[in-house]
């Protein structure tokens, strides 16, 4: 295990001799063993370096001393780093196998008891073994400290409870009291159907006991009730906590998100697209009263001007016979030019009136071309702006469609655990 084989090269260890030589042999086996090993000859120096390294709170690891030393032996030294730190690991080593000794360090919690000489493979194993614990322990409280600041980012943004196996209340955080207006004295030892809103089918509450029963986790979007009778909205995930054995479910833990405000942003926009299809269905029918007026008058004006260009046509007509009989009087009656003089004045007078008239004709029937064209653009934006409102209530109608889904997809699910 890499990680293990790492950690040992960083275990702290102090090493207390008084045999000069024996001291060496067994510092240069340790120093490849660890990158951290100090050095004592003797009890006292080795319990004020002890002192030393916790006071600066670099303690040490493992402790491996000698028992039979002058000024402080290994048995004095263990019971004074005992009174500062029961759990330091200690490893003696002793030229005698005394049962005093021996009874000495099995109550001092000694890690282990080697006699001289000792067998170097023996004491790696032995320091790899502490190691290990060390390692093991130091990970669990890396982990302890990971879930504990977990559980306080939960607890932050989280509502949070936990009941029996009767579904009674045994813990709340202050949220939950906070979002049902209860204290913790009025919760605890309650049913959690004290903030069952009464509304809530019985199916949602049967689905739930059975999931988390059979060891399952049970998530929807529930909505409560608090003290004052209002209604509150969460997102719920309850599951069973079992016990070390992991075959026995010991109580039920509750998180929930609180979803009201987001509950009531739907709400409110399924009331406003409601009311703008309502709106918009009113305008588009005054639209259309409005367009089929604009077309009857255009049919209107279609029928004036082609009553207008069949007048025009038969007054050319008639220009065109009159100019014909003119010319064939003319040529018939040039010897009576004196006596029909006036007979070609007043008809001239006539031709010109006429004249006159078509062109009178021909200016209405720019006019009314004009007006015509005016009322086609108007018509064109009539026409526009109906389609833009067809457009609007289409997006509308996806909107509520996608609202209606969201809800058919969602059903409301009420729980125990609300």
């Amino acid at each position: 295990m890499i990680e293990l084989d790492n950690y040992i090269k960083s275990v702290k260890i102090l090493l207390v001799e008084d045999e000069s030589e024996t001291r060496s042999a067994y510092a240069k086996i340790l120093n490849k063993i660890s990158d951290n090993v100090d050095i004592s000859e003797n009890g006292v120096n080795a319990f004020l370096k002890f002192q030393e390294n916790l006071n600066n709170k670099t303690p040490y690891d493992l402790v491996i001393s000698d028992i039979n030393m002058p000024k402080m032996n290994g048995i004095e030294l263990a019971k004074k780093i005992k009174e500062y730190d029961d759990d330091l690991a200690i490893i003696f080593i002793t030229a005698r196998n005394e049962k005093d000794i021996l009874l000495e360090a099995i109550e001092l919690n000694i890690s282990s008891f080697m006699i001289k000489p000792i067998d170097f493979a023996l004491l790696y194993e032995n320091i790899k073994k502490i190691s290990k614990k060390l390692y093991t322990q130091k990970q669990l409280i890396s982990k302890q400290k990971e879930l504990s600041t977990y559980t306080s980012i939960i607890e932050s943004v989280a509502v949070i409870s936990k009941t029996d196996l009767e579904g009674y209340i045994t813990y709340v955080d202050d949220a939950f009291c906070k979002v049902s207006g209860y204290t913790k004295e009025e919760l605890i030892g309650k049913n959690h159907n004290i903030v069952r809103h009464p509304d809530n089918p019985k199916e949602v509450y049967k689905n739930l006991w059975e999931t988390i029963q059979e060891g399952k986790t049970w998530e929807a979007k529930v909505r409560n009730i608090d003290k004052e009778g209002n209604p509150w909205y969460a997102k719920s995930t309850i599951f069973p906590v079992f016990d070390d054995s992991h075959t026995k479910i010991i109580e039920y833990i509750a998180i929930r998100f609180i979803i009201t405000e987001e509950h009531d942003e739907k709400r409110e926009l399924n009331s406003k697209l409601i009311k703008n299809t309502i709106s918009y269905k009113k305008e588009v029918a005054k639209n259309k009263k409005e367009i089929e007026k604009l077309n009857k008058h255009i049919s209107l004006q279609n029928s004036s001007i082609q009553e207008f260009s069949s007048k025009i046509e038969k007054l050319t007509l008639s220009k065109n016979k009159l100019l014909s009989q003119v010319s064939e009087y003319e040529k018939n009656s040039i010897h009576k030019k004196d006596d029909k003089l006036e007979i070609l004045k007043r008809k001239n007078d006539e031709l010109q009136s006429r004249i006159r008239t078509i062109e009178k004709l021909k200016e209405e029937k720019e006019k009314q071309q004009e007006y015509i064209k005016d009322l086609e653009h108007s018509l064109e934006i009539k026409e526009n702006v109906l389609e833009s409102y067809k457009k609007t209530i289409n997006e509308y109608k996806i909107q509520l469609g996608k609202v209606k889904k969201e809800k058919e997809k969602e059903p409301e699910k009420k729980g125990f655990f609300g």
